[in-house]
């Protein structure tokens, strides 16, 4: 029997297949780790918009992976606000966990895709 696994394998031998994927997977990512931190701060999507100075729009579009050229003025906005380093990640590394930090306390919380 095959598997997704199995198939996924196979789909991403082709070159270009497998750059749309890792350009999807790279926005996913991001999406990811927004939603879990402002989560895991108890905010809404207006509350960190205000906080980050962006629109809620633009949190949610950053959310659902939906904005196709984010800058990285907004990254940083929206990291800044969470208490998030914008930075670069090995592409194999795991999602999550990831910091959330607030004041002097530093929380861990885990993302799972």
């Amino acid at each position: 029997m095959r598997t997704f696994k199995d198939h996924l394998e196979r789909v991403l031998k082709d070159e270009k297949v497998a750059r749309s994927y890792e350009e999807e997977y790279k926005k996913l990512r991001i999406a990811y780790e927004v939603s879990a931190a402002r989560e895991h701060l108890g905010w809404t999507q207006q509350q960190l918009a205000r906080r980050a100075g962006v629109t809620q729009q633009m949190i949610s579009r950053i959310e659902n992976a939906t904005v196709p050229n984010i800058s990285l003025k907004t990254l940083s906005l929206v990291g800044k606000a969470l208490d998030l380093d914008v930075g670069f990640v090995h592409a194999t590394a795991p999602i999550g966990p990831i910091t959330a930090k607030r004041g002097f306390v530093e929380k861990k919380i885990s993302v799972q895709p």
